[in-house]
């Protein structure tokens, strides 16, 4: 999954209103456009003054940006929170990887292949590294 961009919700919100929250918050276009229209048709049935027709326009308009800020946000720190869960995963799985590949050779154990001088088993016939036999050297 992608980040989303902040500037790329306020562009698609502010040309196309409340579908601009189909980038960052799909569920909440067809309610957010039913409440709007039932907020305004109740103050239409209110016979409420202009003034107050033009501050509710205002504030619907506004909260679409403030629920496509908040879903962005809420997106990119749920991918921060993954992204470092799996990088402590990755780092935890490699120092115990680590811890038992040290583990499996001990250090008297082992020699030097002649051929390649990557180290062996004492014991091994053929070099693990570069194939080579070992009994006849």
């Amino acid at each position: 999954m992608n980040r989303k961009s902040q500037g790329m919700q306020f562009f698609l919100t502010l040309v196309f209103g409340p579908l601009g929250l189909l980038y960052s918050r799909p569920g909440m276009v067809i309610p957010f456009i039913v409440g709007a229209f039932a907020a305004i048709a109740v103050a239409a049935m209110a016979k409420l003054g202009g003034g107050f027709g033009a501050l509710l326009l205002l504030c619907i308009y506004m909260a679409q940006f403030v629920i496509g800020y908040g879903a962005v946000e809420k997106h990119n720190s749920r991918l921060s929170t993954a992204e470092t869960g799996k990088r402590e995963t990755e780092e935890r799985r490699h120092k115990e990887l680590v811890a038992a590949t040290a583990g499996s050779k001990p250090a008297g154990e082992s020699k030097t292949c002649p051929f390649c001088a990557e180290t062996i088993l004492k014991a091994a016939v053929k070099c693990k590294h570069c194939g080579s036999d070992l009994a006849a050297a």
